[in-house]
């Protein structure tokens, strides 16, 4: 298995990619600090998951993604545009919250989004 550190920008997020040996998924590393109403990083993530994903059979995503969307992520705070804008790649992309419990007091802040079962 070897780690490979595909992007960083101090401004929002870190992402890695594992390529496996004798496997075909993608492991991403996620960070996104908290800004409220910000959604350009959550685009970026998307075109990098677009562009990572083109060669393999699924992914996991793991982070401190900040994100709160009481709509889809029960343990959310409040609705916020970013959230929002998460949703909409995860159901573009057939991406699933495995969590599903808070991580952090009493919200789901850190995610784990995978397409694999």
């Amino acid at each position: 298995m070897c780690l490979v550190k595909m992007h960083a920008r101090s401004t929002y997020r870190y992402a890695y990619r594992v390529l496996p040996v004798d496997c075909l998924a993608v492991y991403h590393i996620w960070y996104r600090p908290p800004c409220y109403g910000e959604t350009d990083s959550v685009k970026s993530f998307e075109q990098e998951l677009i562009l990572h994903r083109a060669s393999t059979i699924g992914c996991f995503i793991t982070g401190d993604f900040n994100i709160h969307d009481k709509r889809w992520l029960k343990f959310s705070r409040h609705n916020a545009p970013e959230g929002t804008e998460l949703h909409r790649v995860c159901i573009q992309h057939c991406l699933c919250e495995c969590v599903q419990k808070p991580t952090r007091n009493k919200y789901l802040l850190d995610l784990v989004l995978s397409d694999l079962d």
